[in-house]
């Protein structure tokens, strides 16, 4: 083996590999192309702590993301995925509390990223073939990592999920709302640590199999967890210590957010109750804009002076609810965020 240096970039090569070993904390650079195409793996914490970086862009012959290898990047805003990524470590992205979107190459056949720039990884079978739909499509299995700077007020897991990894949501304060899909079977440790505004959380499903450890910590004090009415798995079964601490509650429909709304020069806002239906009854403003109920969601052009980086004051007025004032930011993809309302007490 042969070590070499690359603009401060220290490499480590063979005559079947070169690895990028480690970026320089310290480094001023606040952008990093990976160009050289004989590299094919960066190894395990080789960006550690290099919080000047704002993008990283990886060639398409990079194969290998050893685990936490952009830990405590926390400056870093996008990162692009080549085409020939195979293996991406546990928490390659953790503690990126700047991380807005991942971008994957269409070309791969490995990873995917959805419209909100959410990591998922497709699944395939214990021969590493690709495991399709009865209409030839692709399908996802696992969540790998939910950046910490998406600005999403509510969120659903794709259909076909089973896993979420370890870390995957970990400290996005803008959550509040997680709706987990009926494959779901194994949560990693620590899947929504630091979520300190997550304060719901839908299960479709069966109590998961695998619930790892710290997956609730520092979450919002009065976190609910909802599941489906007459599951025998959460009504009879043995729950998770972690999810002991939890308000529990059973609920029999649910409303999704749509993942794939796109507004062009208005915004909408679902609204719903605690149970997950739909509320049509509310008086809805926006930085005192009135806005419009239509198709399940409440409508309204483009605030006058309004500010992505200063949020929307909504206010939200529903009979028989507490009244909902508070300041979201909006998703800038979608122009569409969720909030749920609560019934005043009889």
């Amino acid at each position: 083996n042969y070590f070499s240096v690359a603009a401060g970039v220290l490499f480590e090569a063979d005559e079947n590999n070169k690895k990028l070993l480690q970026y320089p904390a310290g480094k001023t650079s606040t952008s990093y192309t990976l160009s050289d195409v004989t590299v094919n793996s960066i190894e395990p914490y080789a960006f550690y702590g290099a919080s000047n970086l704002s993008e990283i862009i990886l060639s398409d012959s990079l194969v290998t993301i050893g685990e936490h290898a952009f830990d405590g990047c926390t400056s870093i805003k996008t990162v692009y995925i080549g085409a020939s990524v195979k293996s991406i470590g546990t928490r390659a992205f953790y503690d990126c509390l700047s991380l807005e979107s991942i971008y994957v190459s269409l070309s791969n056949a490995y990873y995917y990223a959805d419209q909100n720039g959410v990591l998922y990884k497709f699944a395939r079978n214990e021969n590493d073939e690709l495991i399709l739909g009865s209409d030839g499509s692709m399908s996802v299995d696992t969540l790998v990592c939910y950046p910490a700077a998406v600005q999403r007020n509510a969120y659903t897991v794709m259909g076909g999920v089973t896993t979420i990894s370890s870390g995957a949501f970990a400290k996005n304060t803008h959550l509040i709302r997680v709706i987990l899909p009926s494959t779901l079977d194994k949560v990693r440790d620590e899947v929504f640590s630091g979520c300190a505004n997550l304060a719901e959380i839908y299960f479709k499903g069966e109590v998961p199999t695998e619930f790892g450890d710290g997956v609730l910590d520092s979450t919002a004090k009065e976190l609910i967890v909802y599941y489906i009415a007459d599951n025998a798995t959460w009504v009879n079964g043995s729950l998770p210590k972690a999810l002991k601490n939890c308000t529990i509650k059973a609920y029999n429909a649910i409303e999704e957010l749509p993942n794939n709304i796109s507004f062009v020069n208005s915004y909408a806002i679902v609204i719903a109750n605690s149970e997950g239906k739909t509320v049509t009854t509310s008086t809805v403003t926006a930085n005192g804009v009135s806005a419009t109920y239509t198709n399940g969601m409440y409508v309204f052009g483009m605030p006058e002076g309004y500010d992505a980086k200063e949020g929307i004051k909504v206010s939200v007025v529903t009979p028989g609810y507490y009244t909902y004032e508070n300041t979201l930011f909006l998703d800038e993809e979608l122009h569409l965020s969720y909030i749920t309302i609560k019934k005043q007490s009889t």
